[in-house]
C-alpha cells in the first residue's frame, strides 16, 4: 500500500543535490516512536501550537535524566 507514496519521495529526493534516507530503529528515536503511536492510536486530529504534547515531554525528560 505505501509502495506508490516510497516511489513519489525517491523520485522528489532525486531532484535534490544532497539528500539521504536512513533508517533509524525504534530504539534509538523513542520520542518520535512514541508520537507516532500516539496518533495511531488517536480517534481525533491532535494540532500542538506554541506547546509540546505530553507524551513528547514526558519521555524526553525520561531519556535526558536516564
Amino acid at each position: 500500500m505505501e509502495g506508490p507514496i516510497l516511489e513519489d519521495v525517491k523520485q522528489l529526493l532525486a531532484q535534490l543535490r544532497s539528500t539521504g534516507i536512513h533508517h533509524i530503529g525504534r530504539s534509538a528515536n523513542y520520542v518520535a516512536h512514541l508520537l507516532a503511536r500516539f496518533g495511531f492510536n488517536s480517534n481525533c486530529t491532535n494540532v500542538w501550537i506554541s506547546e509540546t504534547p505530553s507524551v513528547v515531554s514526558n519521555a524526553v525528560y525520561i531519556d535526558a535524566n536516564a
